[in-house]
């Protein structure tokens, strides 16, 4: 075929984060109606000078989403732009935050809890009761191998609570939102949403050994961790969307879905964490740890909301998450592994010899 999918795909870009791409369709779907797609509403505004931290970076984000599909929807071709392709990215134009998933009425009523530092465990543990996922959730990660060193195993969730805090609960809960987002999408697409869940799961536990050694709180970098391919996730549940909407698995070429996966997960995974009210650094944290796009933050919303990117804890979350989501990677694809230059090509500024001993040693 004469088609040229991607006029920018000529030189190879790498992309650390991404699963494994789902298998090159035979053909691109040719002329699906226009109906289909849901409108597109106008871009969101630009950050205005004294706006509040998050609503600047929430329209950053926003701006960052609009320009990224401009790029992949210049790279296309006239048939892929008016078939699948061109349909996911005019869904995923539209209001990002409209459409994550709002969690079950239970887990909202205990992370709004978690979230009031005058709420005792026992109030906060009072809606575990009601919801069975979130009780086995519970007793499942207060017997994990972190909580459970020097204890034996608990069975009751009144020990459970105890034993892991109040952001061992605010864990739990964020897993069970997550949770919710594995989707069906599709056909080879829904091993690539396994693949993705798995991957955040093995990378939390390596992000909270990281932040312990470099200062930052262990059971916040073990939540952003779970969380930072959150934007993966939203992706493939519009996929799924999408098939339902038109009675059919999209067809998408590979490479346009590792491209979009790569340029997309981590600006929509940050505006998903503002919605579901992290702080504004976690959700940069998750916006900014793909790293080859790090050094638009320099230039972009930190100057506007009057703090440097080195003043910025958000920026070092981001940092662990890139270094702990890189040894997950590389050690299930069974990669050698060059310490020096991931750090160079990713901008880190963590003491490399530091994490190394801590990453090897666990």
């Amino acid at each position: 075929m004469a088609l040229r999918i991607f006029s920018w795909l000529r030189g190879k870009r790498g992309d650390d984060a991404s699963p494994t791409a789902a298998p090159e369709p035979p053909a691109p779907v040719i002329g699906r109606p226009v109906a289909v797609a849901p409108p597109v509403p106008p871009d969101a505004p630009a950050p205005v000078e004294g706006a509040e931290p998050a609503l600047a970076l929430r329209n950053h984000l926003y701006q960052e989403i609009a320009e990224e599909i401009g790029a992949l929807e210049a790279g296309l071709t006239p048939v892929l732009l008016d078939g699948d392709c061109g349909l996911l990215l005019a869904d995923l134009r539209g209001d990002v935050a409209g459409s994550v998933r709002r969690p079950p009425i239970a887990a909202q009523q205990a992370l709004a809890r978690c979230r009031d530092s005058t709420a005792s465990l026992g109030l906060i543990l009072e809606t575990f009761h009601h919801d069975p996922a979130l009780t086995q959730g519970l007793l499942k990660h207060a017997n994990s191998p972190f909580y459970a060193t020097g204890g034996g195993a608990v069975a009751s969730l009144n020990d459970a609570a105890q034993r892991v805090g109040t952001g061992g609960l605010h864990n739990v809960l964020l897993t069970s939102m997550v949770e919710g987002l594995l989707c069906r999408p599709g056909g080879a697409y829904e091993q690539m949403v396994q693949q993705v869940w798995t991957h955040m799961v093995r990378t939390a536990p390596t992000a909270r050994r990281l932040g312990r050694m470099v200062e930052l709180p262990p059971e916040t970098c073990y939540t952003l961790g779970l969380l930072h391919d959150l934007g993966k996730l939203i992706i493939f549940d519009r996929l799924s969307a999408l098939r339902t909407a038109t009675r059919q698995t999209l067809r998408l070429p590979k490479v346009f879905l590792r491209e979009l996966l790569a340029r997309l997960h981590g600006p929509i995974g940050g505006v998903a964490a503002l919605q579901w009210s992290l702080d504004i650094e976690s959700a940069r944290a998750i916006a900014a740890h793909p790293r080859n796009s790090y050094r638009r933050y320099q230039d972009s919303w930190y100057g506007q909301v009057g703090f440097t990117i080195d003043e910025s804890p958000g920026e070092k979350m981001s940092q662990v998450l890139a270094l702990a989501e890189w040894w997950d990677l590389t050690t299930i694809r069974g990669e050698a592994r060059d310490y020096d230059a991931f750090w160079a090509r990713s901008g880190l500024t963590l003491p490399l010899d530091e994490c190394r001993a801590v990453l090897e040693e666990g």
